[in-house]
């Protein structure tokens, strides 16, 4: 059984990515100020944004299964109908369904 992402709840993605981007205060109630001035910092940036959004993704985009054998109904009857245009144009002969 696959898994896909759910929908995500994008207000409280966008809240928690700001959250998760200040950072945590210190005892003194002060975020630390990253050093982005030599390729070391700026390289601990760029990992501390990567996992900011990871994480806001996964919390807020839980995966969960997906059933297989379902179909659109819908989809399934547009894509027919698509379907059979494109034999009928071409000359192409469709069989009894």
């Amino acid at each position: 059984m696959g898994l896909h992402a759910s929908t995500p709840d994008q207000e409280l993605y966008w809240h928690q990515l700001g959250l998760l981007l200040r950072g945590p205060e210190g005892k003194t109630g002060k975020r630390p100020l990253m050093n982005m001035k030599d390729e070391t910092g700026l390289g601990l940036a760029v990992h501390w944004v990567q996992q900011a959004l990871i994480s806001a993704y996964e919390n807020n985009c839980p995966l969960r299964p997906v059933k297989k054998g379902r179909k659109s109904l819908r989809w399934t009857l547009e894509l027919e109908s698509l379907r059979r245009g494109v034999r009928c144009s071409s000359g192409l002969q469709m069989g009894p369904r």
